[in-house]
């Protein structure tokens, strides 16, 4: 059952680019934001919840006993992404609130627009004549079909 009221939906092309500017101008908010390739996104130790909590107690310790660590020892960086990492984080929460949003959304009108389609596909079969738009349109369901004929439906 579909939760989106397509009656409160018109994103009609301003409403497009107001979006798309917004977009950008949140975008020109964080200049600092990198873009990983595939590799470097699986290179490299993952921050979550415990992981995050121990630097934030190594991160006590070196601001409490900055004697024990060698010179080599960038204090100042460790100490900064500390202080980073967290508002990343919200940010990141927010912004994947609105993704889900907008996800939900468009999976939600894509099955009703589908469904619809396919409602709209029995009508044509039903039609007399339109043959040449029924041959078209029976091509998309080739795939289906075959596999439902060697016993090979979908899960």
């Amino acid at each position: 059952m579909s939760k989106v009221n397509l009656d409160n939906i018109n994103i009609d092309a301003a409403l497009k680019q107001q979006i798309k500017d917004k977009i950008n101008e949140l975008l020109a908010l964080v200049p600092f934001a990198v873009d990983l390739d595939t590799d470097e996104r699986k290179k490299g130790t993952k921050i979550g919840p415990n992981r995050r909590d121990f630097a934030s107690e190594m991160r006590d310790v070196a601001k409490d006993h900055p004697e024990i660590f060698p010179s080599s020892f960038n204090q100042a960086r460790f100490q900064k992404a500390g202080e980073q990492e967290k508002p990343l984080e919200d940010i990141e929460t927010w912004m994947e609130e609105l993704f889900s949003k907008i996800d939900d959304t468009h999976l939600d009108v894509g099955r009703i627009y589908y469904t619809d389609a396919r409602k709209a596909y029995g009508y044509l079969q039903q039609a007399e004549g339109l043959d040449d738009l029924k041959a078209k349109l029976s091509k998309y369901f080739e795939k289906a079909k075959k596999e439902e004929e060697e016993g090979n439906t979908p899960a």
